[in-house]
């Protein structure tokens, strides 16, 4: 397997590489340099809600822990081992003697540049043209759809930022990782169906199964989707005739005994971790009801096709002449973008989170096979010897498609506008909150639950490392059952007694109040509420901004 670059194009890949670590840079620069002295911005481009939660498991991890507690939801729960990255990364913040927030940081930048030449070698194994290559890479790294044409669609590429390649490599990294597994296991197994020592390649590709099922276990499903279809595929496009005495008979030449048992390995290798999170998302009440609640459906597929936009169309277009020159590839690419799109609008059991299925590593085939319905163009052109009308194609392509592929990455930025709106407590958290969440993790019990806002809740966990009654949606059981009975806490709604009852059935030990809780969700001021009132309510800390109060 030669995955060596030509030096003709080395430079041209470091180039395309900075550019691209470059563009999803630029908004963390952006974001450290106007922060104002007083807050700390605890958004997450391009999500701003999810970086928290994955900063608290860290959190955890850097406490010396391995097993998990949901710090989102108060029911009755053990520890237990899932979703290991994060506390490894936790582990690594406390050896190293870094702070939580950077590791997070580095680890985006640090994994997703990996992800961004495994992408690139990807591209090397299944493209040996190295014209042909760089248009792929340029679609792999930098095509979007063209959601920002139909804004009213709410394309793909609009409502799921990570299905752009540009983002994605930025992005959280446990999405990176999964992606470099997801590749890297579909690379290695290809390669095990001609490679002499075929079952050390299936051997490695087990083992990044085995790992991804342990990272985002439902893009396994499609994994082993594709895996299977490789093999078939083998079996079947490699039939050849051949004559003996008796006349035609069709032997079986490729697909020797030795690739079916690389075909039983990996599945030996990797079944035994996806079988564990499937024991874990059925048997575990809190982690089956997250799972059952965190819905994720395909969108129309009109949002898809925008979503996609040319690298879709030159896609299909590419398929065709991809099959004809290489049955296997061609089929392959064939049933990996139509498959996940199928996948995608079948109802899962367990993992219902359809829309995942075309974010993992999408980009990858469609640009490949893009790339290929191009050169198809080019190749037409050519062979008709219509030289005004190559060269004519080749400056059309240059300057309307690729302004056209990359408007969704550049609409992508749009996060400087949210990044300049520093009184928004969504974004920016005051210093004083800060603090106050600090002392709730010095100064209270470790099993103590927090009352607070959505907002304040949603990084109580990472910054103060303690339990919350409602938080990040997703790790929240009944989130908005849960919001409106907050809400109806902070606006004085419920009487004494009912307050009482409400904190002492919870096990709420301290409640949270700063001018974030004196609003509600829409950002409507809530009824008047005093807790100096509350003759239950003890007041514990107090600084310019934020008071807590301990129940008695």
């Amino acid at each position: 397997m030669n995955l060596k670059f030509l030096s003709s194009e080395k430079i041209f890949t470091i180039l395309i590489a900075i550019l691209a670590i470059l563009f999803n840079l630029l908004p963390y620069i952006y974001q450290y340099k106007n922060t104002p002295n007083d807050k700390v911005y605890i958004g997450s481009y391009p999500i701003l809600y999810d970086k928290s939660a994955y900063l608290a498991e860290m959190v955890q991890g850097e406490s010396g822990k391995w097993k998990m507690i949901d710090m989102y939801t108060t029911e009755p729960q053990k520890p237990i081992f899932i979703y290991p990255l994060y506390f490894a990364l936790g582990h690594l913040a406390r050896i190293s003697h870094v702070s939580v927030e950077n590791i997070f940081l580095i680890s985006r930048f640090f994994f997703g540049t990996i992800l961004l030449f495994v992408v690139l070698y990807f591209i090397r194994y299944f493209i040996p043209g190295e014209n042909q290559r760089k248009i792929t890479y340029f679609f792999a790294l930098f095509a979007s759809g063209i959601g920002w044409i139909f804004r009213n669609v709410q394309s793909l590429d609009i409502s799921l930022p990570d299905a752009i390649p540009m983002v994605r490599f930025s992005y959280f990294p446990h999405f990176s990782v999964s992606n470099i597994l997801f590749l890297g296991a579909i690379i290695l197994f290809y390669h095990s169906l001609n490679a002499k020592n075929g079952r050390f390649f299936a051997f490695l590709a087990g083992i990044l199964a085995f790992i991804l099922n342990f990272i985002l276990p439902f893009t396994t499903l499609l994994l082993y989707f594709l895996i299977i279809s490789l093999a078939v595929i083998s079996f079947i496009g490699n039939k050849t005739p051949s004559r003996d005495k008796n006349g035609i008979i069709f032997q079986i030449m490729s697909l020797r005994d030795n690739n079916l048992k690389n075909l039983l390995l990996f599945f030996a290798l990797s079944l035994p971790s996806l079988l564990f999170m499937y024991y874990l998302g059925t048997t575990n009440p809190i982690w089956k009801t997250i799972e059952e609640q965190n819905v994720l459906p395909s969108p129309p597929l009109i949002r898809i096709i925008t979503g996609y936009g040319l690298p879709l169309f030159f896609g299909i277009l590419g398929l065709w002449v991809l099959i004809k020159k290489d049955r296997l590839k061609g089929l392959f690419f064939s049933i990996w973008i139509f498959g996940a799109i199928t996948l995608s609008f079948i109802p899962l059991w367990i993992y219902p989170m359809q829309k995942k299925f075309l974010e993992t590593a999408m980009y990858v085939p469609l640009a490949i096979t893009a790339s290929f319905g191009i050169k198809g163009i080019y190749d037409y052109y050519k062979k008709k010897n219509i030289k005004f009308l190559r060269f004519k194609f080749i400056n059309v392509f240059i300057m309307l498609a690729v302004p056209i592929l990359i408007g969704s990455d550049i609409q992508s930025w749009q996060v400087f506008t949210y990044l300049n709106k520093t009184n928004s407590t969504k974004l920016y958290l005051p210093l004083e909150n800060i603090e106050a969440m600090k002392w709730l993790k010095q100064n209270t019990p470790s099993d103590s639950i927090i009352l607070a806002s959505f907002h304040n809740s949603s990084v109580i966990p990472y910054f103060g490392n303690r339990m919350v009654y409602v938080g990040h949606c997703p790790l929240t059981i009944d989130t908005n059952e849960k919001l409106e009975i907050a809400e109806n806490f902070y606006s004085g709604k419920y009487s004494l007694a009912e307050a009482f009852d409400f904190l002492k059935k919870e096990k709420i030990s301290y409640v949270f109040y700063s001018e974030t809780e004196k609003k509600s969700e829409k950002e409507i001021p809530l009824s008047y509420f005093d807790p100096e009132n509350y003759p239950f309510l003890k007041n514990v800390y107090r600084n310019k901004n934020i008071n807590i109060y301990k129940i008695e």
